[in-house]
């Protein structure tokens, strides 16, 4: 049975939205051939200068030009046979025309799903083989020597032939769906579609090939979840740090591709099967589909321009790399900092050298933040304030209450120098204070002193610490000044954050993954952290000042955990990075840090005796033993606990550990 429809019905309004195409279609191909461009004075500047290129950012480059070409030729195809009917919208030779560029536009698809599928390989971890594990020419080697594992991406190209398969078959689907195409006569009239008509129904087998068509892309779209989402399980229990692009590339992946693929999948279902006999959907299915191709031309064109490299012979700053450094211990964060001073690395805008974050004040401040809540308490009070005093090296202190917003602060002092920590929401009146969302000209000195704080606390400890550097330089003291907040929600505009970071530079902003009070409160563009961000996770994984697109990347789109705001939640992932040492995400020096973490202080050594049932012995012994004895070290490291992380059982453990 055959459905027609007369021209005056059917062709004119077509022509419109045709019209619509071909614009839409020609500005997207203008925008990725000046992308193109760039890309070739780019390469063509590095070859005029002898620049190399290094082996991942070789491969990368052809991939992401490879993309850029397809889709570039996907656009022109789509171009033409839509100008070809405006020109001549009921000619016989259409069918030919329809055929010949729907083949090639279809071929574009399944290369460009191709591509995606390898982009989402090259971040699996691939185990080399004896003759293999040799690193292509101009790679550098991971941290750690004695790794094997490394990325798809050093691999061959070999190691992709599976996906050819796949392409192969699409393929062949491909031809039958064109040759089946060609045969159908669209047009029922030769001349001119007055009194004629199109063929608008698909036959049996246009609806076969095409089903087959949407089956194979499905089976793209599962191909590549399979790869994303292994290669993430994969890169979970390696060190952040050693695979930060492969990191940063996967999530960029599953952010951006996520939503090509489902919107292309849905617009093939939606147009093809809910009016399948109609003719707009027949047509624009052989025309070709705009808003795949404007989702298509945004997302690579998008890809090309941030991989775009601005020199060939440019890799990751050293100042980068140098800025992402942390120390475990203070006295290894004072070695540090004493040769960077002789090293000459002033890039800090003060002309010192850059501030280092340290782990062990890190757990300190943590500890001196929970005092604060457990001030109320006068039973074991001072059991767990001696262990504050052992951590901080100090010897008094003196609790401040500020009744009318129910504000409490922890000040102590001794030879370990002064500490403050601020506490946060305990009460409905800090609740009140939370809400205080308006701004106000910051006044010029403020009483409170601050080191550490948690939540409200925290912020108030920004505010506070920038009070007392701008006291200490109007008195002239030379005061070392550091200020480690919790889950702090941002205080301040652009302009606040960036004169903090000049009179507070040791600051740091520590974010438990997805801590919903830390994450939000942005307001667009209204505010803005102060300090330096700081993100771990019960993973194990220590982000220390993360880049814009590693620290967006990390963050779920509309997502947000209360429960990891939590200061005990803050504590386990401080935990897991500690126990993440004994795994393979292991830092190169990274066992040896939790050993001299827990040597550095008794506070510290039972805590990790309670949360991962090791002794300072034991680790000694495992660091050992993961040299010289690695089935040893496998079989201890599974007889493990995993951090529980109770931040009031750590405090509680103080006077028990006294009598």
């Amino acid at each position: 049975m055959k459905f027609s429809l007369a021209a005056t019905e059917y062709v004119q309004p077509a022509l419109g939205a045709t019209k619509t195409n071909l614009v839409i279609g020609a500005v997207g191909l203008l925008v990725l051939l000046w992308i193109a461009f760039l890309w070739a004075r780019r390469l063509a500047l590095s070859a005029r200068l002898g620049q190399s290129w290094k082996h991942r950012r070789r491969r990368l480059s052809m991939l992401v030009m490879a993309e850029l070409g397809v889709q570039i030729i996907n656009l022109a195809f789509f171009i033409i046979p839509n100008a070809a009917f405006i020109a001549t919208p009921c000619s016989r030779a259409f069918r030919w025309l329809i055929g010949a560029t729907a083949g090639v536009r279809w071929t574009c698809w399944n290369t460009l799903f191709m591509l995606i599928c390898i982009h989402a390989h090259n971040v699996n971890t691939w185990q080399p083989t004896e003759s293999e594990s040799k690193p292509p020419a101009g790679l550098k080697t991971e941290s750690s020597a004695k790794r094997t594992e490394t990325l798809v991406l050093d691999g061959p190209w070999m190691l992709h032939w599976t996906k050819l398969i796949l392409w192969f078959v699409t393929f062949a689907v491909i031809i039958a769906a064109v040759t089946t195409t060609i045969k159908i006569d669209w047009v029922q009239t030769t001349d001119s579609c007055g009194d004629g008509g199109w063929q608008c129904k698909p036959t049996a087998s246009i609806q076969a090939v095409f089903g087959l068509i949407i089956a194979l892309a499905g089976a793209w779209f599962v191909l590549w979840l399979f790869l994303i989402y292994r290669g993430k399980w994969h890169l979970y229990g390696l060190p952040y740090a050693d695979h930060k692009v492969a990191n940063l590339f996967l999530r960029l992946q599953e952010r951006s591709r996520w939503i090509f693929i489902v919107f292309f999948s849905l617009s093939l279902a939606l147009l093809w099967y809910v009016r399948s006999d109609a003719c707009a959907s027949s047509i624009f299915s052989w025309l070709g589909l705009l808003p795949m191709q404007i989702l298509a031309t945004l997302n690579i064109g998008s890809w090309a321009y941030m991989m775009m490299p601005i020199s060939a012979d440019q890799e990751t700053p050293v100042l980068q790399m140098r800025l992402q450094q942390f120390a475990w211990t203070r006295i290894q964060h004072e070695q540090v900092q004493r040769q960077r001073e002789k090293g000459g690395h002033q890039e800090a805008p003060s002309g010192k050298p850059p501030p280092l974050f340290c782990m062990e004040r890190a757990f300190a401040g943590l500890y001196w933040s929970g005092l604060v809540y457990d001030s109320h308490e006068a039973e074991q009070w001072q059991a767990k304030m001696a262990w504050g005093y052992e951590l901080l090296g100090l010897e008094a202190h003196e609790l401040i209450w500020e009744h009318r917003l129910d504000t409490k602060a922890l000040l102590g002092w001794g030879p370990g120098g002064i500490t403050v920590g601020f506490r946060g929401t305990a009460s409905w009146r800090n609740a009140l204070s939370d809400l205080q969302a308006w701004r106000i000209p910051h006044p010029p000195l403020r009483v409170p002193i601050l080191i550490t704080g948690h939540s409200l606390g925290g912020a108030l400890g920004v505010l506070a610490a920038y009070d007392l550097a701008q006291a200490a330089a109007k008195q002239g003291l030379n005061v070392r000044l550091a200020c480690y907040t919790y889950g702090a929600p941002r205080v301040g505009n652009h302009s606040f954050a960036a004169d903090h970071e000049q009179v507070v530079p040791d600051s740091w902003s520590i974010v438990n993954d997805q801590d919903i009070v830390a994450r939000r409160g942005k307001l667009w563009i209204l505010y803005k952290r102060s300090g330096h961000r700081v993100i771990v996770n019960t993973r194990g994984d220590l982000i220390v000042r993360p880049s814009f697109a590693e620290a967006n990347v990390q963050r779920i789109p509309g997502g947000g955990s209360i429960q990891q705001h939590y200061l005990a939640s803050y504590q386990q992932a401080l935990l897991a990075v500690c126990l993440a040492q004994f795994s393979a995400k292991r830092y190169q020096e990274g066992m040896q840090g939790v050993l001299a973490l827990s040597l550095a202080a008794r506070p510290l050594a039972v805590l990790f005796q309670q949360d991962f049932g090791l002794s300072s012995e034991d680790m000694a012994e495992l660091a050992r033993a993961s040299e010289s004895t690695p089935e040893k070290w496998r079989v201890r490291r599974k007889q493990m606990r995993t951090c529980s992380g109770a931040a009031e059982t750590w405090r509680d453990a103080a006077a028990a550990s006294l009598i």
